[in-house]
């Protein structure tokens, strides 16, 4: 049923009949892989718009705490990644430093606990939201910190051009 209205377009009301076929079978890869695609279309669908996303970061957050089996998961792992960074960028866009801070720092310290390489699509989210943190601190005239920000998101994402343009834009 999970892989029809997933097939369907549906991956909302998919995920739970997938999430019942993973709570009996948590071993089998098929229904993991199946699960991780329904998550990472509804994440896309979201990743422009704070409120469902903060909601979707949530929701694979509590599925990672109740299945130890999708910690290891590199496909949700960079999805985690970038719900963070997607989440960081939209509120420094929305002038909410405070709570983007926290789920910049989040980004960084679950990348520091994990350890797994950024995907490309990640690498690509780590330059979007950090060029919106710098931007946020530039038009304060914090170039210093925006100098930091581009610093930092050099660290993940080294072959960046664009970054590599914004740093030298800063000095």
């Amino acid at each position: 049923m999970g892989n029809r209205y997933n097939s369907q377009g549906n991956p909302r009301k998919a995920q739970s009949y997938i999430q019942k076929a993973f709570e009996i079978k948590p071993g089998n890869t098929n229904v993991q892989l199946l699960l991780v695609q329904v998550i990472a279309q509804q994440s896309d669908a979201y990743m422009n718009d704070g409120n469902n996303l903060k909601l979707m970061y949530q929701n694979v957050n509590d599925l990672l705490e109740k299945y130890d089996v999708l910690s290891d998961n590199k496909q949700i792992i960079n999805l985690m990644y970038k719900m963070a960074l997607g989440m960081a960028g939209y509120y420094y866009y929305d002038n909410n430093a405070r709570e983007g801070r926290i789920y910049k720092e989040r980004f960084e310290a679950y990348y520091d606990s994990v350890g797994v390489n950024l995907d490309y699509e990640t690498k690509f989210a780590v330059e979007k939201a950090y060029s919106t943190i710098a931007a946020y601190y530039f038009k304060r005239n914090n170039y210093r910190e925006a100098r930091k920000v581009v610093e930092k998101a050099l660290v993940y994402f080294p072959d960046s051009y664009s970054l590599k343009r914004k740093l030298k834009a800063l000095d």
